[in-house]
């Protein structure tokens, strides 16, 4: 991760020899996304998953730094000329971002590549954003691939015996909980 970092800095900083600081998004992507569904696999599959746990973890490392940054960007935008609609347009960004849905935000406002885009100063945000929704996404998808519907039309494990499907039970959001929707052994 450290190398995709650098990249990614190294081109926004323009050095020499930086070229394709996007190798370097996706990069970390790829391995943050391995090293995370890797650990939710190893605890589904031990019976030791915990959402509430996985998501504490998640929001205490993310949440913090992010919106130290935002309250910064916003509290030092003043010192800076700008127009009433950038004020707007940064205000909006920082509301996104804070949301996690940066992404959206970015993607619906504009091309990415111009260079007004480049001044905002959240812009980098867009990636938290994805890899927040994948958190949110990731647990409940490899938690409901571990179950299958039997002939009752109800959910039960892959195998009989599966020591997940009691893990299984408790990550199924609540919701689906009260529908009386669970694995069961």
């Amino acid at each position: 991760r450290a190398i995709a970092i650098i990249a990614v800095i190294g081109f926004d900083a323009h050095i020499p020899g930086f070229r394709g600081g996007f190798v370097g998004i996706d990069m970390f992507f790829v391995v943050s996304g391995f090293l995370m569904t890797h650990q939710i696999a190893g605890q589904l599959l031990n019976g030791r998953f915990s959402a509430t746990d996985f998501y504490a973890r998640r929001i205490l490392r993310i949440l913090p730094p992010l919106l130290l940054v935002t309250v910064i960007t916003m509290a030092v935008a003043p010192l800076f000329p700008l127009l009433p609609q950038e004020v707007r347009e940064l205000a909006k960004s920082a509301a996104a971002t804070a949301a996690m849905v940066s992404n959206y935000y970015f993607s619906s406002s504009g091309d990415y590549f111009s260079p007004h885009a480049e001044i905002n100063p959240l812009l980098h945000t867009w990636s938290l954003g994805v890899g927040a929704q994948y958190c949110l996404l990731a647990p409940a998808v490899m938690a409901g691939g571990s179950c299958v519907v039997d002939a009752s039309g109800g959910l039960a494990p892959r195998r009989a015996g599966d020591a997940h499907g009691g893990a299984v039970r408790h990550v199924i959001p609540s919701t689906l909980r009260a529908a009386s929707v669970t694995c069961t052994s």
